[in-house]
């Protein structure tokens, strides 16, 4: 026989599930699949595909999860299903729905909290229903994302759903940084991007589902052109309309005849004055001085 050993790595938290009679009568636990990334070595979160209810041993309960959920749940006799109505079940999973966000903020501080973490989350509405055994995960985890700083966002750290944004291409990400953002939509907390491994094409799922459940706003260059204002353009250095400008030659659209951009002054003059590139007649307003 040739036998192989899988060495597996989990990561477990835990919480005290607590009786009527407010004695502890066993834990809640979540685990996290752990692996090694192949190409830096580093430790990561992996969502599990099969994610079946554990009361000590697996049950045929399946939860749609990305990881593994274990606690003393009243089971049928088959262990074939879980009485959602049951109240010492509905409040097992409330104290697991607790632990889940606690996990969040854990794998933050251990830097677990990835993009390939928040994908193991409830993050389907339509399978997390509010009548479904298992919407407090659905609803722990969207509350926590919106209003803390989870999200992994661009060039490190993380940034909550109420203060993210999405750009919808790496150009705009290295444009406008947190004080260009905050200028536009008058923030008083800082802004930022989301980072760029969420996009339409890696992480369809978890893309939909900060922008539906969350409110996070996709950024677009039509969004930069409505935005833009002489008040804004002041503010910026001559060396961010260097790259603005080189922004702008893949983007005539914008500037080009019945483009947004085409009447508002993004050109910066000599004095310091800007003017918009084309007169009512569609005449040049700046031209380049004559070389010496």
């Amino acid at each position: 026989m040739n036998g192989k050993i899988s060495n597996e790595e989990w990561l477990v938290f835990e919480r005290p599930a607590i009786g009527t009679d407010q004695q502890q009568i066993g834990k809640v636990e979540i685990a996290y699949k752990v692996e090694a990334d192949e190409k830096t070595g580093q430790k990561q979160i992996i969502p599990i595909s099969d994610s079946n209810l554990f009361v000590f041993f697996a049950t045929e309960k399946e939860t749609h999860l990305g990881f593994l959920v274990q606690g003393p749940y009243r089971t049928t006799p088959s262990r074939d299903n879980i009485p959602k109505d049951d109240e010492w079940n509905i409040k097992l999973v409330e104290e697991t729905a607790i632990l889940l966000r606690e996990s969040l903020t854990k794998l933050r501080e251990m830097n677990l909290l990835t993009v390939n973490a928040l994908e193991a989350m409830p993050l389907n509405r339509v399978q997390f229903s509010k009548d479904h055994m298992f919407h407090p995960f659905f609803a722990s985890v969207r509350d926590a994302l919106a209003s803390e700083a989870l999200i992994p966002r661009y060039k490190g750290d993380f940034v909550s759903g109420k203060n993210a944004k999405i750009a919808n291409s790496a150009d705009l990400r290295q444009l406008l940084g947190p004080s260009q953002l905050e200028f536009f939509y008058e923030a008083k907390s800082p802004l930022n991007w989301v980072s760029d491994e969420i996009s339409e094409y890696k992480t369809r799922e978890l893309r939909e589902y900060l922008m539906k459940e969350l409110g996070v706003e996709e950024f677009t260059s039509q969004t930069l052109a409505s935005k833009f204002t002489e008040r804004f353009i002041a503010n910026q250095s001559d060396e961010w309309l260097i790259d603005f400008y080189r922004y702008l030659l893949d983007q005539r659209a914008l500037w080009s005849t019945g483009g947004t951009l085409r009447k508002k002054p993004f050109i910066r003059l000599e004095d310091g004055a800007h003017a918009s590139p084309f007169d009512d007649q569609d005449r040049p307003n700046a031209f380049l001085p004559l070389s010496k």
